[in-house]
């Protein structure tokens, strides 16, 4: 019984396909490669196969996810935590790739970059209003209370 959905293709080079898209986790990957139709023990080679030879890294890719949406959409360490659990990636994993990129440092720089270009949409509205929309704003992209109090502080001196 052929372990694959579509002939002249295995796990190995669908993975690659896959991991030339952008990074991926592991469970990420498993997950695509399961959705392929490939059998899951040649679906664990691969994996084995890509981990070794340094392609499939999940703290790699915990780093990779953060700067990009440090850069691109900023979002508070719970919302990244949040993002890269969705993502399959163990807690221990997500702690250590928070740590060595210095999001908990930086969320508050990351929490005002985050509301910027938002802030005359939301002075817009009444005082009380604007403000209650900015906090709710900050916490659907995962900034902690902490962020968002310090954030609305500021909101009331401006």
């Amino acid at each position: 019984m052929p372990s694959k959905r579509y002939a002249g293709s295995d796990p190995w080079r669908a993975a690659e396909r896959l991991l030339k898209v952008r990074p991926r986790s592991v469970g990420e990957l498993r997950e695509r490669l399961i959705r392929k139709g490939f059998l899951p023990e040649d679906i664990e080679t691969a994996i084995d196969r890509l981990q070794k030879a340094g392609l499939l890294d999940d703290r790699a890719f915990a780093r990779w996810w953060i700067a990009q949406r440090s850069t691109l959409k900023p979002t508070g360490a719970f919302g990244l935590s949040m993002e890269l659990r969705a993502k399959r990636i163990d807690r221990d994993t997500i702690q250590q790739a928070l740590a060595e990129t210095g999001v908990k440092e930086a969320e508050l720089e990351l929490a005002r970059e985050a509301l910027e270009p938002r802030v005359t949409r939301f002075k817009r509205f009444a005082p009380d209003l604007g403000k209650k929309k900015a906090g709710e704003f900050l916490a659907r992209r995962g900034f902690s209370r902490e962020v968002i109090w310090e954030i609305m502080r500021d909101w009331e001196r401006k």
